[in-house]
């Protein structure tokens, strides 16, 4: 099976950021795959670290926020 990574456009897609804002971040985690240059995470990462990073609350990446609306109804 093959492991997918997102770029840094996916990352900032996936939490609602521009990608200004994902490369301003200082504690951006460690990427779990790098190729040349470009750097990929698992989604799994990027959940992680954004529910753990001090940002503002109550934001949480749209996956996430739609998995946790889906549980209720």
């Amino acid at each position: 099976m093959t492991t997918r990574y997102l770029s840094i456009s996916e990352v900032s897609e996936r939490l609602g950021v521009t990608r200004a804002n994902i490369h301003r971040r200082a504690d951006l985690p460690e990427p779990d795959a790098v190729i040349g240059t470009v750097r990929g995470w698992k989604a799994e990462t990027v959940d992680e670290w954004w529910a753990n990073a001090n940002h503002s609350p109550g934001r949480l990446p749209r996956e996430v926020e739609e998995a946790r609306r889906n549980k209720t109804r």
